[in-house]
């Protein structure tokens, strides 16, 4: 992933609406941010999750019991 056309910024997260999300067995709730080409969410939900995968991959869902934040950029 080639970053264009995105300058230095900050993002105030609190600043950004909240969307909920409902899922299989609970929620989550998502912040977004573009600019450029890229876009920045911020989804709260279980704790300690990382996830990587590749443009075109299968499907993909984070699960927890405890909840977390996790920043996707794409």
């Amino acid at each position: 992933m080639k970053i264009e056309q995105v300058p230095f910024t900050t993002i105030d997260w609190s600043q950004v609406p909240k969307v909920e999300h409902p899922g299989e067995r609970g929620t989550s709730h998502r912040r977004s941010f573009e600019m450029g080409n890229i876009r920045v969410r911020m989804v709260e939900y279980g704790p300690g999750c990382s996830c990587q995968v590749a443009d075109g991959a299968a499907p993909h869902r984070s699960v927890t019991e405890k909840g977390a934040t996790l920043f996707v950029v794409d």
